[in-house]
């Protein structure tokens, strides 16, 4: 899961480098793109926790 959020993140900063080269003003569908993107890292951040907490509890014994 921790490489998926690395690829996001990877996905993320090239997009916004991409955006930022093409459209260097703040164009509102840039904010919306750049917003949606950070919404994904942030999507796949918290699955990755909730995986990580699932598989703690497995190897405690509580799930």
């Amino acid at each position: 899961m921790v490489v998926l959020v690395l690829g996001a993140e990877l996905f993320n900063t090239a997009l916004e480098h991409l955006l930022d080269g093409l459209h260097p003003e703040q164009a509102e569908f840039v904010r919306i793109a750049k917003d949606c993107s950070a919404a994904a890292v942030l999507l796949f951040s918290i699955a990755s926790v909730v995986v990580f907490a699932l598989m703690v509890m497995e190897v405690m014994g509580y799930y």
